[in-house]
Order: C-alpha cells, then structure tokens, then sequence
C-alpha cells in the first residue's frame, strides 16, 4: 500500500477530474443559491 493516496497526485487526467467536480459544485451552489432566494420572493 505504499502507493496509496500518491499515485495520483502527479496524474494531470486527475487533477482534470477534481477540477471538473470543483466546477460543478460551483455550478450546483449558484443554482440552489438562485432557487432559495427565488422562494424567498414568495
């Protein structure tokens, strides 16, 4: 297991991949942010 939690942390598909979730959480967060101040307006 001395490979565990290193083997990707040079690979650059992978520091894509966490990109990728980071944008989406944004995106995610941006919409439910618009949603609840929607309903806040009724």
């Amino acid at each position: 297991m001395k490979f565990a939690g290193k083997f990707f942390n040079s690979d650059r598909e992978f520091e894509e991949f966490t990109a990728d979730i980071q944008a989406y959480h944004q995106e995610v967060d941006a919409e439910m942010e618009e949603y609840y101040r929607q309903m806040e307006l009724y």
